[in-house]
């Protein structure tokens, strides 16, 4: 057993006695060195072979032997008590103490005396001995039973040192700290000074390319030549994934050190490594390397969920700012129905701060708006976890007496276990949008109705055409029959008419002809007249108010007026077949834009079958077929054409605005984007279409009747 012994004593006659005592413990011949020392002339072991290596130190100066005993680490200390006045180097002794905690401190005394034994309350010696009975067997046992107190002492407190510097780390994973942040607190405390490691120092660096950086320190900074010479071994340390002790060195002064450079993995990843430097050598190496390697695994734990919520964190602040600056007013609710997000956006539309709404309940909030509908489609929406449809409600902006008009989507959150988190609100303020779509419909509804107006009026001029020749032909039918009446009277009354003037008369009047023409000219007047009347009427009806609210309404009436003003796009190259289901109940809609939507459908058909028949001189004329069908839940309005159906190409575009495959000057690409916004927005019902490229095209409406 090699112990370094060092002891305190300026009595010549007590520190003899002690070195015989180790002379014959050692068995060795000779007499002892009691040379003294200062810090020009430090302690030097007898031998480096014997058992006990013996130091002796002059107590004369007792805060150098204090400071010496710190450095060199000496195993045992024995102080003569009865030879130094302690009460003049009481704090010395303390510091001693603390200093030594792992370490036996023996007491020598010339007795044991009350006045001696009082020094153990605040030196804390591990054993007194009596200097008048001392033997080398009593001074052996009590080295050696003292050392293994120690020993035992020091591996307990070492194991919940650890114990506790490995709790200190894990509490950094509840701290919501930085990545820098964290391994700097990692550092500090695997250097705390009340680590029984005795670390000299503790980096983190992290790895880049092969590239190292220092991002955090504890203790003795390490060298620019240190980090260069560190970064050499980085390479092969990634590679092998193993910590390392290559750096472990001895100095002549007896200190011996080691540097650790322990890999830091996620998965099987390196990202960093923690490089520790200890003040002493590997004294258990199975033991030390366990613990290092446990070690290892926390920190790359915390460190890996530390990188994990900076990125959360930085996720985090961007959707936040993100939604701040939203256009779009942006409401997070909790499960508790209180308020967590409240963006700018949303201070603008309601006029409340986000500090005066955030903590608060939603719907205790003075927010003047239709509350009822947001009640009954959060409850659909939450009731079914799903976004709900944008739908609109009004509301009173800043207490204005104005009514706007709220658009609003919601998006329940849940748990992965499907638990119930909260919701969030994206409300836009459409009021705008709404009045630029009424004067666009407006424009549409009014270009249609000019575009059709040339038909229109061909469609009346027809009909007026004959009624005015059939209304020539009466009144000049009307005027032969009144002369040969007047001719019939005079001769009556001067007693002249006689069969033959009477046949002469009917003759000049033709009044043969005009038995046979005058009813088909009524006939052909009266129906002119109800074709302009029918023509008048499917106007009028195409031209509904275009009222806010929905109204029921007689699908297949407004099908058969816009059939009739639009026959002059269709009539000269396509049959129109119409089957209109006669039990057909009403629905709840807006006449007039649904009237433009049939009327955008036929047209589009029209124009198809036009083009099909001009580029295929084999096709006569096409067809144009209108049906409707009472669902369950929704009328369902199908409009088919033989107009060459949509290609592939083009399927996902008809319905997106200002797309068009017209001429210029034909179309707007407009029509079916109109169509669409007001069968899914206006009614929310569903316009879609089947199509087979090359042959036809259905179009199908479903408006639900409510």
């Amino acid at each position: 057993m090699n112990i370094d012994l060092m002891i305190l004593d300026n009595n010549p006659v007590s520190r003899n006695c002690i070195s015989e005592k180790i002379r014959a413990i050692n068995n060795i011949d000779g007499k002892a060195d009691h040379d003294r020392v200062n810090d020009n002339n430090p302690p030097q072991s007898m031998s480096a072979n014997k058992p006990i290596t013996l130091s002796i130190y002059d107590t004369d100066n007792f805060r150098d032997a204090v400071n010496t005993i710190n450095r060199l680490k000496i195993d045992i200390v024995i102080i003569n008590i009865s030879s130094i006045d302690i009460d003049k180097y009481k704090e010395d002794c303390k510091q001693l103490r603390s200093i030594y905690s792992f370490s036996p401190i023996v007491a020598l005394s010339n007795s044991a005396k009350a006045h001696d034994l009082e020094y153990f309350d605040y030196i804390g010696f591990d054993d007194v001995l009596d200097i008048a009975i001392i033997t080398p067997n009593i001074l052996w046992r009590v080295i050696t039973s003292a050392i293994q107190r120690s020993k035992n002492y020091h591996s307990f407190h070492t194991s919940n040192q650890r114990k506790l510097i490995s709790n200190s780390l894990l509490k950094l994973l509840l701290d919501k700290k930085s990545l820098i942040n964290v391994a700097e607190s990692s550092c500090q405390i695997i250097n705390a000074k009340n680590s029984s490691s005795n670390y000299n120092s503790a980096s983190i660096y992290t790895v880049h390319d092969d590239k190292v950086e220092c991002i955090a320190h504890s203790g003795v900074k390490d060298s620019e030549d240190t980090v260069f010479e560190f970064q050499k071994k980085i390479y092969s340390l990634k590679h092998s994934g193993e910590f390392t002790d290559d750096f472990k060195y001895i100095r002549r002064d007896l200190d011996n050190r080691t540097r650790f450079t322990i890999p830091l993995k996620n998965k099987n990843t390196i990202f960093a490594f923690l490089k520790i430097e200890t003040e002493h050598g590997i004294v258990h190496p199975s033991e030390e390397l366990r613990y290092y390697k446990d070690m290892s695994k926390t920190l790359s734990d915390i460190f890996i969920l530390a990188q994990e919520r900076e990125r959360f964190e930085q996720v985090y602040r961007q959707n936040i700012r993100l939604i701040n600056e939203m256009s779009s007013a942006a409401i997070g609710i909790d499960k508790f129905d209180s308020v967590t997000h409240w963006n700018h956006q949303a201070e603008i539309y309601f006029g409340i701060s986000s500090a005066d709404a955030i903590g608060k309940r939603l719907f205790g909030l003075k927010i003047e708006c239709d509350w009822p509908v947001l009640i009954s489609k959060l409850y659909d929406s939450l009731n079914d976890n799903v976004t709900s449809d944008r739908f609109d409600i009004s509301y009173k902006k800043n207490g204005s007496e104005e009514d706007r008009i709220l658009s609003i989507a919601i998006t329940p959150f849940s748990e992965s276990n499907g638990s119930f988190t909260g919701y969030l609100l994206l409300i836009d303020d459409i009021t705008e949008k709404k009045h630029l779509e009424k004067r666009h419909q407006q424009s549409m509804y009014l270009e249609s109705i000019g575009q059709l107006s040339a038909g229109i009026a061909h469609e009346i001029n027809t009909p007026m055409q004959y009624i005015s020749d059939n209304l020539s032909f009466l009144r000049d039918s009307f005027n032969d029959t009144a002369r040969a009446l007047k001719d019939i009277k005079k001769s009556l009354l001067s007693k002249t008419l006689d069969e033959d003037k009477l046949n002469a008369i009917f003759e000049k009047a033709d009044f043969e002809y005009l038995s046979e023409e005058l009813p088909l000219a009524f006939s052909q007047t009266t129906e002119g007249v109800n074709r302009v009347c029918t023509i008048v009427k499917a106007m009028k009806e195409y031209s509904h108010p275009n009222s806010e609210e929905k109204v029921a309404t007689n699908i297949n009436s407004c099908i058969e007026s816009t059939i009739i003003i639009s026959k002059h796009t269709w009539k000269y190259h396509s049959d129109m077949e119409v089957n209109l289901d006669p039990d057909l109940k009403d629905v709840m809609c807006h006449p007039g834009p649904f009237n433009e939507v049939i009327l955008n459908i036929i047209v589009n058909a029209a124009d198809a079958i036009k083009d099909r028949i001009g580029k295929d001189a084999s096709i006569e004329k096409g067809k144009i077929k209108i049906q409707t069908l009472g669902k369950e839940d929704f009328a369902e309005i199908r409009i088919s054409d033989t107009g060459g159906g949509i290609p592939q190409s083009i399927q996902e575009k008809i319905f997106d605005p200002f797309f068009t495959t017209k001429a210029i000057g034909k179309g707007t690409g407009q029509g079916l984007a109109l169509s669409y916004s007001i069968i899914k927005e206006r009614h929310k019902g569903e316009l879609s279409f089947e199509t087979v490229p090359g042959e036809s095209t259905t179009f199908i409406l479903q408006l639900p009747y409510k």
